[in-house]
């Protein structure tokens, strides 16, 4: 750079007027004033405050140089006119740098000094950022395939918060940027976000520090459309709101507004982001957000798991939106939930686990206090209810007090018979004798090889026996226990031939479906027992009524059809969903 010389100015005032407190620091004897009045741009004088420059960059008006200040020891940008073409490129250079000096603001770069040389010639300098502008960190990130684009992306849209505080602050002092694009924001080594170059800044209420003949100017892409279509240059803050729209789709893009695929959204993009950036860049600046303060506001709830403003959220959206952000919670609430279920469903089972106990005890105590013969009869009264297991407990207490006794030893092992416990029904039976070897040699074949292994004739030579005892309850608990067991079709045969053979006055069983039956005659069912042997949905004994009521609820029927007077002898409700008598539903 070609040195200059300085005429021989008071260059204690000068300092004195500029760095306000550097008075003492600056204060010379009159003798040696005129030997330290040197040029701030004559680099080569050793006594210049400003040393060793090194050019960072050129725009359009300005050459920008990295200096060392010498008066405070620190390096500094300085930006110096490239040529003075005519009055008003001075006032813009300066203009720039007292609009600058204006935004005092963590994230606008700040103005330290600022003065000429003995030309005339302008500077001034400013803070010295290092690391690289916003649109050098996009194209690197174009290049570059990142693991974690999640937090990528909210890296940036933190970056672009920053940038809208500045644009923002610039606002509320009346000042609009009008150039804001990638290349006016600077990224620092450790995330420091300036927004530089106000040199096309426009005050919208001091004209002193505007242009008269300022038409259009900025960048192509960035600029507002209504800039564009106005002959009169009159911006407000919804230009620079629409800059913001363009620099957001710069960073969700990673490409200019001139590229093709600006406009294209791409994969895997938040809706939310795409909305606010459309809605800033709307066309119509009153479809537009009205203000910074807005397009950070729907920033913000997006980052926060909210919908935006600009999106037209779904009420499934705001759902999803809601569990993301409260996942923690829901996850705690159905952690919470089960193990809850989990200490209540112990804590059922325990009491009904002490319901057991506490029955079985008063009914050990209940056992206790009888002989055989009523436990024998309170055996027979649990067959009668099908509780195998109850009529079992009372037998063999019954066995302990009499264990030689025959009937009981036969009630005994005709209960083992009905459970399927065959080899100790096959002990009981053949320690009454050879009378009861057929039986007992009945279990002994099902003990070695199954129940499934018995033929029909084997089942009838069981049921047969039962009968043949008088042990009508027997054989009911032997229905119902055999039910899932045997065929279809074989338990078909069995039922009509027991049936009949115990009720005389049928006339006919009528199987309209598979699972429904109707049963006419001239005399009342005596003994209901062999029609547990069916799987029944639907059964009616309207046209012949029964005696015998207790073992319906064990059918698993989902209709019953009555006479009045079979009604009558229930001795409850029936547990059944549809009872009807004379086709009307009875309701209980």
């Amino acid at each position: 750079m070609p040195t200059t010389r300085m005429q021989k100015i008071n260059t204690q005032v000068l300092y004195q007027n500029m760095h306000t407190g550097l008075g003492d620091l600056l204060s010379q004897s009159e003798d040696n004033d005129e030997a330290n009045n040197c040029s701030p741009l004559d680099f080569s004088n050793p006594d210049c405050r400003y040393q060793n420059p090194q050019l960072l960059g050129s725009g359009g008006m300005k050459h920008v140089y990295s200096v060392q200040d010498s008066l405070t020891g620190r390096k500094v940008a300085m930006a110096v006119l490239k040529n003075i073409r005519c009055a008003n490129d001075l006032k813009l250079f300066l203009d720039e740098a007292k609009v600058t000096s204006k935004l005092e603001h963590p994230n606008i770069i700040p103005i330290y000094d600022m003065g000429n040389d003995d030309k005339g010639e302008p500077f001034f300098t400013m803070k010295l950022m290092g690391g690289e502008t916003l649109a050098d960190n996009l194209r690197r990130e174009g290049t570059s395939k990142s693991q974690n684009k999640i937090q990528l992306l909210n890296d940036k849209l933190n970056t672009f918060l920053k940038i809208c505080d500045a644009i923002a602050f610039a606002h509320s002092q009346d000042i609009l940027h009008l150039d804001l694009k990638p290349e006016n924001i600077q990224i620092g080594d450790y995330g420091e976000v300036l927004v530089i170059d106000w040199g096309l800044a426009f005050h919208l209420f001091d004209d002193s520090l505007n242009d008269d003949q300022r038409r259009l100017c900025g960048t192509p892409g960035f600029i507002a459309p209504e800039l564009k279509k106005t002959k009169i240059f009159s911006p407000d803050h919804r230009c620079d709101v629409y800059s913001l729209g363009v620099v957001l789709r710069c960073l969700l893009s990673l490409t200019g507004p001139l590229d093709k695929a600006f406009y294209s959204n791409p994969e895997n993009l938040p809706a939310s982001l795409i909305a606010i950036a459309n809605k800033a860049m709307h066309d119509d600046p009153e479809l537009r957000y009205q203000s910074v303060d807005q397009v950070s506001h729907d920033i913000k709830r997006h980052l926060s798991g909210f919908a935006t403003l600009a999106e037209d959220a779904s009420q499934t959206t705001l759902l999803m939106l809601f569990c993301r952000r409260n996942v923690k919670t829901i996850l705690s609430c159905c952690a919470f939930a089960l193990i809850l279920s989990i200490v209540l469903h112990y804590m059922q089972d325990n009491a009904d686990l002490n319901n057991k106990v506490k029955r079985v005890q008063e009914h050990q105590l209940l056992i206790t206090e009888m002989n055989s013969e009523e436990l024998l009869a309170s055996s027979a009264m649990r067959l009668k209810a099908l509780n195998t297991d109850q009529a079992e407990l009372f037998i063999n207490q019954a066995l302990i007090l009499d264990p030689k006794n025959p009937q009981l030893i036969l009630q005994c092992a005709s209960i083992h018979l009905v459970d399927f416990h065959f080899l100790a029904a096959h002990q009981k039976f053949k320690s009454l004798g050879s009378k009861f070897d057929p039986i007992s040699e009945l279990c002994l074949k099902a003990y070695s090889q199954s129940f499934n292994s018995l033929s029909t004739e084997d089942i009838r030579t069981i049921i047969d026996f039962f009968y043949a005892n008088k042990s009508f309850d027997v054989a009911n608990n032997f229905f119902l226990k055999t039910r899932d067991l045997i065929p279809q079709k074989q338990a078909r045969t069995l039922f009509e031939h027991y049936f009949k053979k115990l009720n005389s006055g049928i006339r006919s069983l009528e199987f309209n479906r598979p699972n429904s039956l109707v049963i006419t005659g001239d005399k009342e069912l005596s003994q209901c027992g062999p029609l547990l042997l069916l799987n029944l949905m639907v059964l009616d004994i309207s046209k012949i009524g029964s005696q015998e009521t207790h073992l319906f609820n064990k059918m698993n029927l989902s209709s019953l059809h009555l006479d009045p007077l079979t009604l009558k002898r229930f001795a409850q409700a029936p547990a059944i969903p549809q009872v009807f008598i004379n086709n009307t539903e009875v309701v209980f």
